[in-house]
């Protein structure tokens, strides 16, 4: 089941005695219970018909006793349970699940895992209810994420800003919301999000960051990135230097695998190597400044200096010392190779 399966059916009112929301992305499931706790009953009927459980500090026979009574003045009663996961004695619900009682919505969220599928438990509830598995998206489905969000909110976004986005806040789901929240309330529907909100709403410049460091470094534009790279260790605590790091090797792994193939649709480029449009002119620069074997001489000279970062041969550079010495040498690895060992 898809989660606009589920909201489907609940929309539509048509519910079921027990629904298991299970998976490593927890977004999914605490919006799927924001919903069951505020929009299956009305406010009014909340405070006698609404029960929320939570797995660690709750006992099976106590749920069970609560999932047995009747809705008062209502046609169904909520009962969830937060945190299920932890909950120690969860198998004994099994003889709930044998003698359902019909009124009672049972909600059993299950984060940071799926439930065994060999016990009776899951089968009895796959049988009686709802399994929602809640998994997280792949980096490259975050672009249409941000798009649907906005598009929820009437608004959309180009290419230069969606990659800000993603890319500085990563596969956390939670906090991109978060973010776009923030950002759709100073704009009116129908608006584009551009670099230039990102920078104003979420504090990120649209000339000096990460990704910008990335394009200098694929193009070996070194005065460039020494510009950004003194910028970006204004404000160090934004930009460590192990993410500062990650960020070029993931660059140029992508780099390496695109120079393997022909010519390729910006989908295409995206869904297979997550290289996104508003950086294509670069890595396609890149194609041709590199070669092969300069770009397994920046693997290894990335190498060098994280083992640097850490303290091996080291003689107490530090870490705006190693990245500067870092991008002059990605920026020129054939004449630089091995000049730290």
């Amino acid at each position: 089941m898809t989660i606009n399966d589920l909201y489907k059916g609940l929309k539509a009112r048509q519910f079921v005695p027990v629904y298991l929301l299970q998976g490593d992305e927890p977004f999914f499931i605490d919006r799927a219970v924001r919903f069951f706790e505020t929009e299956i009953l009305p406010e009014a009927e909340r405070s006698f018909n609404l029960t929320i459980f939570y797995g660690k500090d709750s006992k099976a026979q106590d749920i069970i006793d609560t999932c047995m009574r009747y809705p008062m003045f209502s046609e169904h009663q909520v009962v969830i349970i937060k945190e299920a996961n932890q909950l120690r004695d969860l198998e004994k619900l099994e003889s709930y699940f044998e003698h359902i009682v019909p009124t009672t919505i049972l909600v059993i969220a299950y984060k940071n895992g799926s439930y065994d599928k060999r016990r009776k438990v899951y089968k009895l509830i796959s049988q009686k209810g709802v399994v929602f598995d809640s998994n997280k998206i792949y980096d490259r489905e975050l672009p249409a994420f941000v798009d649907r969000l906005l598009k929820e909110k009437k608004l959309t976004i180009d290419d230069k800003a969606s990659r800000m986005l993603v890319d500085s806040i990563g596969n956390n789901l939670a906090a991109i919301v978060n973010e776009i929240d923030k950002i759709s309330l100073h704009l009116q529907a129908g608006e584009k999000v551009t670099a230039d909100h990102i920078e104003k709403f979420v504090g990120i410049s649209k000339e000096f960051n990460v990704f910008e460091l990335q394009n200098a470094l694929l193009e070996k534009d070194h005065k460039k990135a020494f510009r950004i790279l003194h910028f970006m260790q204004n404000n160090p605590k934004a930009n460590p230097m192990v993410l500062t790091m990650s960020n070029i090797h993931a660059a140029y792994t992508k780099l390496y695998k695109y120079m393997h193939v022909g010519q390729l649709s910006s989908n295409e480029l995206w869904s297979r190597f997550q290289i996104h449009s508003s950086s294509l002119a670069s890595f396609n620069k890149a194609k041709k400044l590199y070669s092969r074997e300069e770009v397994e001489d920046v693997f290894s000279i990335i190498l060098e200096y994280d083992l640097r970062s850490k303290g091996l041969f080291n003689s107490g550079t530090d870490d705006f010392g190693l990245l500067t010495e870092l991008v002059y040498r990605v920026c020129h690895p054939r004449t630089t190779a091995g000049i730290g060992k």
